[in-house]
């Protein structure tokens, strides 16, 4: 406990919700990049020694932990991880499974819906660290990621997450930021050991940080898990989606998360029935799904509108809009559902022209992916560009999306109604058109169409040339 002395004698009115928020600022600048924990952590552990080293860490940390708080009253003493796996449950039942954090996995096909959101896991951290995980309470659903048998031994990295993907996400980062200890720790408070090596597991800051945390820390690394046999397909989703909706306290999986889960079902259905198109197996998926969830866990009309323009978008359409829930909550970012949901971007929505007797004005209207994907980077950036313009100011997060301009035509028409009295609507749709055009050639941004007709007052006399009206 020479540390813990130390400690005190450097900074005696360092508090440990201190380095809670160096931790948790140091984690949100190296994930954010990556947009989620999992890409983060396959990036940084590529090989199997990584790891395998990874692993040992953890199992350290627990050594060391028992002897920080031996004297201590420790809600985890008697958390035994489970080495071999238990008899399959019966239908319907659940089993206990005490489990160790190396023993999950968080690569691809770890979960259903894929990556936990950055939002969330960054809260969780904030929670683990000052409170401990909650798994004793609300324990992690999981399954095995192979076929397994009774007495089979539990290996590292091989427990899939049905429900509390965002747990088990959160409790690795704080792991790799105790490894990483020295990226983020007050440099006058660095304390070396004997040689002056960082060994992992034994270093005198880990101790202190332990000592200052308490033996709730243990509940990061020492998990509880419930194994719930599910058989088929669709009780997998029903397990991670259907009970991630209903159990959720934060927000509700995102579109994307969605499609990944129900895509499992999806994929089946296309190699059993030869004869549906996309949307009709993709409409009997979505059907399945509702069948087994109340009233208030169903999907809506704007998720389920959502799920299948996504199932047939590009992978970069999906992968772009996947990390942009991910980094805030989707209400609150450039996309909110009531957006990617507007019958605009549905190729099905009748463009007004013939194909036959108008084909230039068809392929103008019709919706196809290279122009989603440059209405998508048009809204982020318009977005970004707005909230990096007013950072500095008080304002609420969630109103920042009233300041986004080019989004749907309607409140296009409405900012520049006192231009296109009388004119066609296709007048007005090209207009919309020439404002993106004229700002990416000319690079001069127009100001903030949300407002009424006093933008147009705002615009310089040359872009009303360009704008040729």
């Amino acid at each position: 406990m020479n540390a813990v002395v130390a400690l005190s004698q450097v900074h005696q009115e360092l508090l440990y919700t201190d380095l809670v928020k160096r931790a948790q600022a140091w984690l949100l600048t190296q994930v954010e990049p990556f947009g989620s924990p999992t890409e983060y952590l396959q990036q940084q552990l590529q090989t199997q020694d990584d790891l395998q080293s990874f692993s040992g860490f953890i199992v350290q940390l627990d050594l060391v932990a028992k002897q920080v708080f031996d004297d201590q009253e420790w809600p985890d003493r008697g958390h035994v991880a489970a080495t071999t796996w238990p008899a399959p449950p019966k239908a319907g039942a659940h089993i206990k499974v005490p489990v160790l954090l190396n023993q999950f996995a968080f690569g691809e096909g770890s979960s259903p819906r894929g990556p936990a959101n950055l939002c969330d896991v960054i809260d969780i951290v904030d929670t683990n660290f000052t409170k401990g995980a909650k798994t004793a309470k609300y324990p992690i659903e999981i399954f095995p990621l192979t076929a397994v048998v009774k007495d089979q031994p539990i290996e590292v990295y091989s427990v899939g997450q049905l429900v509390g993907v965002g747990t088990t996400a959160a409790s690795f980062l704080c792991i790799w930021a105790m490894v990483n200890l020295d990226k983020w720790w007050p440099v006058d408070l660095k304390v070396q050991g004997p040689e002056g090596s960082w060994s992992p597991g034994v270093q005198p800051c880990l101790i202190s940080l332990l000592a200052l945390g308490g033996p709730h820390l243990s509940s990061i690394w020492r998990l509880h898990a419930s194994w719930d046999l599910t058989t088929n397909t669709l009780g997998v989703i029903q397990s991670s989606l259907g009970a991630k909706i209903a159990a959720t306290s934060r927000q509700r999986p995102h579109p994307v998360q969605m499609m990944r889960a129900l895509g499992l079902r999806a994929r089946e259905l296309t190699a059993t029935s030869s004869r549906k198109s996309a949307v009709q197996i993709w409409d009997s998926a979505i059907a399945e799904f509702q069948k087994g969830q109340s009233r208030s866990h169903k999907l809506t009309t704007d998720e389920m509108t959502a799920i299948k323009l996504l199932a047939r978008s590009d992978q970069q359409f999906v992968d772009k809009l996947g990390r942009i829930w991910s980094l805030e909550k989707m209400s609150y970012t450039s996309v909110p559902l009531n957006l990617v949901s507007a019958k605009f971007l549905l190729e099905e929505t009748d463009t007004g022209a013939d194909p036959i007797s108008n084909p230039m004005w068809f392929k103008i209207f019709a919706v196809n992916e290279e122009k989603k994907w440059f209405w998508l980077q048009r809204v982020h950036g318009r977005f970004t560009a707005k909230v990096d313009c007013r950072k500095g100011e008080k304002t609420r997060v969630h109103a920042r999306s009233a300041c986004v301009c080019g989004l749907p035509v309607g409140n296009f028409l409405r900012c520049w109604r006192p231009l296109i009295v009388g004119k066609r609507p296709a007048s007005a749709i090209m207009l919309h058109c020439t404002v993106i055009r004229i700002q990416l050639q000319s690079g001069r941004p127009l100001a903030c169409l949300s407002a009424p007709c006093p933008t147009w007052q705002r615009c310089t006399v040359q872009t009303r040339q360009d704008l040729s009206l």
